[in-house]
């Protein structure tokens, strides 16, 4: 009988298959790995903090008083209503954002361990996403006392939510498999990535409501991310998504997988050469 603990180790270190998809299985396999790297990473970025992360939960929450009490105004809404719209929004935009551009280098900064572990890739991608939903746990616990405060609790839908965060969880791997290999070939694509995405805040629906402009106008059919927010908002506000919306952001994601796959194929071999 082969022996468990030898098959993992051997698992471990053997060369990388030439399959992106055995990778992808095998990067799966390995999710105590990334998941530790994950964490590691939390820990040293807040080394010798009193709050940890929870300083950035704290930024989100005074964003969202003083931006609620705001916007509140401009656009003629109950704070009530318009402050855990805006909480929910931006703590899924603050996601998607600091996954894509700590994607772009995800492999650049684990240039000593590709170069001398030998694992796939994915684990890096997965590394990533896993340090960015820590964060968004940390963030949740705003939400939570905002839904607390305003009497949202009990309009929650649980299970759509939870499908709604592993629709953006599947995104968001897609996207930085993209970003990863296009940031180790390119160093200066994660000031594009983040130029973009301070343009893609403004036309993605997390400050202004949706009903503010014809749902016919390409700034919603065209923007996955607004696909990717309603699908988790809308559940934590207690309203079903659209069939259209939940459509979109499964077509969406599909689309960001696949474009994922293939940019891991063509990037893979020469990833080692760029980093």
């Amino acid at each position: 009988m082969s022996n468990p603990s030898k098959n993992g180790a051997r698992r471990l270190m053997r060369l990388t298959p030439t399959n992106a998809f055995i990778e992808l299985g095998d990067s799966l396999g390995l999710w105590r790995l990334w998941l530790s790297m994950g964490w590691s990473d939390i820990k040293q970025r807040y080394r010798n903090s009193v709050l940890g992360p929870f300083w950035l939960a704290s930024g989100l929450a005074l964003t969202i008083a003083g931006m609620s009490l705001l916007y509140s105004q401009i656009l003629h809404v109950a704070f009530q209503d318009f402050a855990p719209y805006l909480a929910a929004g931006l703590m899924i935009w603050s996601f998607i954002a600091s996954v894509a551009t700590e994607s772009c280098h995800s492999y650049v900064l684990a240039e000593g361990l590709i170069k001398s572990l030998q694992v796939p890739y994915f684990v890096y991608i997965f590394r990533v996403v896993a340090r960015n939903l820590i964060v968004l746990a940390h963030n949740l616990v705003v939400v939570a006392i905002i839904w607390v405060v305003f009497g949202k609790v009990m309009d929650i839908k649980p299970l759509e939510t939870l499908a709604g965060i592993a629709l953006l969880t599947l995104f968001s791997i897609g996207m930085a498999t993209v970003f990863a290999s296009l940031g180790a070939m390119f160093k200066d694509f994660i000031q594009i990535v983040t130029q973009v995405f301070q343009i893609l805040i403004f036309v993605t629906p997390v400050f202004w409501l949706t009903k503010a402009i014809s749902p016919r106008s390409a700034f919603l059919h065209l923007n996955p991310f607004y696909y990717l927010m309603e699908v988790v908002r809308e559940p934590l506000l207690g309203t079903t998504p659209t069939a259209f919306v939940f459509t979109g952001a499964v077509g969406f994601t599909f689309a960001s997988l696949i474009a994922g796959i293939i940019a891991y194929a063509v990037s893979r071999k020469s990833v080692v050469f760029y980093v």
